[in-house]
């Protein structure tokens, strides 16, 4: 997936809440993905990347939890 976005450990505590987001207003998705799934998230060492396959995803996901990394 070609858009992607890694969060530190402070986004740890929200991860849930952000895949709900991701579930609920971009398709499916997750850890363990298939051919169906538009968005993906890797956690090693705290740090939690969520990658898209479609831009306009990758848009909204930045628009709605920002890039700041200061959560």
């Amino acid at each position: 997936m070609p858009y992607e976005i890694t969060f530190g450990r402070n986004y740890y505590h929200i991860l849930h809440d952000i895949e709900d987001w991701c579930r609920k207003n971009l398709g499916p998705g997750g850890y363990l993905v298939n051919d169906l799934c538009v968005w993906k998230i890797d956690t090693m060492f705290g740090n939690s990347t969520f990658a898209f396959k479609h831009e306009k995803h990758y848009t909204w996901f930045i628009l709605r939890w920002g890039n700041d990394q200061e959560i």
